[in-house]
């Protein structure tokens, strides 16, 4: 049986207010109208599983019912440390989550099943190699795994300083430094920071620092450390962050206005024919043997068609007229 944090809170709530009824007891709906006081929804049809999930905590309840209202009565205490305790180290577990991961939705992600409680254990459902990275973050240590993009025809080895494991639309990612051998010592290679997402990382290993060097980094952890980036893309490189001036059809103008294409969004014009936004992106890593641009803002901007024009920066509006040629030319 898993448990969410919200769930054991409700078990505990729904015993505490069976005792404090005492012999006389308490009706169906009354107890449900306490829960709600503390918000902790409980529908009538889930009261059944609470009772029925209390003896397991040896927290016996009967039924009564004159003038033919029905009462519920905890008739026997049962192991009531059992759940105190618990319930009580299951917050300790919540907050030692909190400072580990940064997960701030909690509770959230409590109902999407990505951290369950299972006897009063966490389990933070990501990926196999997640509790391991998740320790050598902790411990200050390099992690080694193999890793093969959509691009690659074989997996690569990797060897990454990690940081932090952040969510990006539904998936998750390592973000980390990679180590690059130069000659007989290993060092950063050139200091950026890359996204790796957990689902394509096999064998993964951790060392201490004495096979590997780590590198801290705790400007990483500033609150407002990604806000250029556009999905899992970075590029580290002084100067990366593009002004992006994109010009939809003004039919986009409500929708972007309650829900902003980026959250460095910036509206510049909103006229009967045209609705402009400027965005803080980082859109590629250029140079004059790396030309790789951001394929998520390329894909979604290709997703809006004909809707959607890009004004700035010229080289950006000439990368995603060859993404929609290279689409066409399929068809051809």
């Amino acid at each position: 049986m898993s448990y969410t944090t919200e769930w054991l809170y409700r078990l505990k709530k729904v015993r505490d207010l069976l005792l404090n009824a005492g012999k006389v007891g308490i009706s169906a709906t009354n107890l449900i109208k306490a829960i709600d006081l503390h918000k902790l929804k409980c529908p009538q049809k889930a009261l059944q599983r609470v009772f029925a999930e209390l003896k397991i905590y040896e927290c016996d309840i009967s039924r009564k019912s004159p003038n033919r209202q029905t009462k519920y009565i905890l008739e026997s205490k049962g192991s009531l440390s059992n759940l105190d305790t618990l319930v009580a180290t299951d917050d300790e577990r919540t907050q030692h989550i909190k400072e580990i991961v940064g997960l701030e939705k909690l509770q959230s992600l409590c109902k999407q099943g990505v951290i369950q409680i299972h006897q009063g254990l966490y389990f933070i459902q990501l990926e196999p190699s997640a509790s391991l990275i998740l320790q050598a973050i902790e411990q200050q240590q390099v992690i080694v795994f193999d890793y093969q993009k959509l691009t690659d025809q074989t997996p690569i080895r990797r060897v990454v300083v990690p940081y932090i494991i952040k969510e990006v639309r539904s998936e998750w990612y390592l973000i980390g430094a990679e180590l690059a051998k130069d000659t007989e010592d290993w060092g950063l290679e050139l200091g950026w920071l890359k996204f790796y997402n957990l689902s394509k990382m096999q064998n993964t290993d951790s060392f201490g620092s004495d096979e590997f060097p780590y590198i801290e980094n705790k400007e990483i952890y500033a609150t407002d450390r990604f806000k250029h980036c556009y999905g899992a893309f970075i590029n580290e490189e002084e100067g990366s962050v593009e002004d992006v001036i994109l010009a939809f059809a003004p039919q986009f103008a409500k929708h972007f206005k309650q829900k902003p294409f980026h959250p460095t969004q910036e509206i510049l014009k909103s006229e009967l024919y045209e609705f402009r936004l400027k965005l803080q992106l980082h859109v590629g890593h250029y140079g004059t043997d790396v030309h790789e641009y951001n394929q998520t803002l390329l894909q979604d901007l290709a997703s809006y068609g004909r809707q959607v024009k890009v004004i700035a920066p010229l080289h950006l509006a000439e990368a995603l007229k060859n993404y929609l040629h290279e689409a066409l030319n399929h068809y051809v």
